[in-house]
């Protein structure tokens, strides 16, 4: 039996006016953004990808739903959440997606490849070395500073001081953003049509889909028209997984995704390669939406888009379990924080961040005009407590089995490994962490506090609200050498809120 719970999912609240008692209840808004207890949603946030230590990441997708859907596919990469490839799916009534992420021919990258047949747009090349696939590799034009226009584009793909070189893609998170469904089925629904499976299981035309996106004028996208004349708010029909995979090694553990349900009451359709839509667009001035001792909900002190979702996944405490013994059993915690980047990645002539966050990622630490030296990292500190398998707490903090001393770490990225006992399973980098456990032995379990900050830069996302945005997993492994005695686990993260 597990130690700890899961996390206790998040519903959607729609109250109705109830005065009983002097006790009084008012009705939620309709959309009112929370993380699904069904896992589906709109919009699907996967804590992490890799292609290190020997993992290729498999993902798929289920639309749930008797409607063609459309979704913005992005992955980012895990220092600093810089776009490093985006593309949208097609997806028609009750269909799979498919993909991998796995390492480039020169083993320094990264890229997506699938064998499905949905659609896309736009197309994905033909694989040069797997028959019958299609891939297309990462980018870093999202960090190295290449990138010069238009304004906007430079402004958000300029240099951070997080390095540019290509093994920066190899690790990072990705989300799914559903953009809009249409129920159309008629042969002048151009996209509806033709993206949708014979019998041979191949859509219609796919080069008639991409030739409607292409086509497409700006209008179109930000005022549903033409092609997509009926496309209508994405209702929570996606189901999403994903699962990295060493198949030399034996070993697999799930990453599974948070879904975002009543993320957005209006279609939010986009071209490829654009930076719409991101998770600040959604529905205007969003609640959030939660059960923490009973129903919860607060509104953005800023009004922010983005921060609905960062109430709605904002944690005191991430707890889970750990083994890590040194003789082939390891543990890695994956902590994403899937918006840090709208609190951190801004100006770099200011050192604060917004909250509730302390630090801007790319701060220039000489000069302040943006052409010093940059930071290249974001800091958070977060303090670690951990106990055995027997309440033992760590040496020296205190005489009983609680309350027990911490250490102290920082979090420095928007996606940070920790590693117990110098474990590294999944071969993290500049983002990973290590926590020893000989004072109280390798097995047991752990509390990470982060309250977040209060100013300086900001007030708290909402006044009843404390806490980093976080989503993530433990991943335990055990690697004794045969691939066939080999096996890896997962077990989603506890959280605590403070409200």
């Amino acid at each position: 039996m597990k130690l700890l719970n899961t996390r206790k999912k998040l519903v959607n609240l729609a109250v109705a006016s109830v005065v009983a008692g002097g006790f009084a209840m008012t009705m939620a808004p309709a959309y009112a953004v929370n993380v699904s207890q069904n896992n589906i949603g709109q919009v699907a946030l996967f804590p992490y990808y890799t292609v290190k230590n020997g993992f290729d990441t498999l993902l798929s997708v289920v639309n749930t739903s008797d409607a063609t859907v459309v979704f913005k596919i992005r992955f980012r990469e895990a220092l600093n959440s810089r776009e490093v490839r985006d593309f949208n799916v097609i997806m028609s009534p009750r269909d799979v997606w498919n993909a991998v992420v796995t390492k480039d021919a020169t083993g320094t990258g990264a890229l997506v490849r699938t064998r499905d047949n949905t659609c896309t747009y736009p197309a994905l090349p033909n694989s040069a070395s797997v028959s019958g696939a299609r891939e297309i590799p990462f980018t870093t034009a999202g960090f190295d500073g290449t990138v010069t226009s238009p304004p906007d584009r430079a402004n958000a793909y300029r240099l951070d001081g997080g390095g540019v070189a290509m093994t920066r893609v190899q690790e990072g998170y990705f989300e799914i953003i559903s953009m809009g469904q249409s129920t159309a089925t008629n042969s002048t629904d151009i996209i509806e049509y033709n993206s949708t499976h014979l019998s041979t299981g191949v859509p219609r035309d796919c080069g008639k889909v991409i030739a409607a996106f292409d086509a497409a004028s700006s209008g179109d996208y930000s005022t549903p028209g033409g092609v997509f004349a009926h496309f209508t708010t994405p209702g929570d029909n996606l189901k999403s997984f994903a699962s990295l995979i060493n198949v030399s090694n034996g070993t697999a553990v799930d990453a599974n995704p948070t879904h975002l349900e009543a993320w957005t009451a209006d279609p939010v359709l986009a071209p490829a390669g654009d930076l719409t839509p991101s998770l600040a667009n959604g529905t205007a001035s969003p609640t959030a939406n939660w059960v923490n001792a009973g129903p919860q909900s607060a509104n953005p002190s800023s009004g922010n888009i983005q921060d609905g979702v960062s109430i709605a996944l904002s944690a005191t405490d991430v707890i889970n379990e750990f083994a890590a013994d040194g003789a082939g059993v390891f543990t890695d915690w994956v902590v994403t924080y899937p918006t840090k980047h709208f609190y951190t990645d801004l100006n770099y002539a200011t050192a604060l961040a917004d909250a509730p966050f302390t630090q801007n990622f790319g701060y220039d630490t000489t000069r302040g005009d943006g052409t010093g030296v940059l930071r290249g990292k974001s800091c958070d500190t977060v303090t670690i407590g951990y106990w055995n398998r027997e309440e033992l707490p760590k040496t020296g903090q205190g005489g009983g089995f609680s309350p027990s001393g911490q250490t102290s770490a920082e979090f420095c990225y928007e996606v940070n490994v920790l590693s117990f006992n110098g474990s590294n399973a999944l071969g993290t980098g500049t983002n990973h962490y290590d926590q020893g456990t000989s004072d109280v032995g390798p097995k047991g379990w752990a509390n990470i506090n982060q309250m977040g900050v209060t100013g300086p830069n900001g007030s708290n996302l909402a006044s009843n609200v404390y806490g980093l945005p976080t989503i993530g997993f433990a991943a335990i492994v055990r690697s004794v050498g045969a691939s066939s005695a080999n096996y890896g686990d997962s077990e989603p993260h506890t959280y605590r809120r403070s409200y």
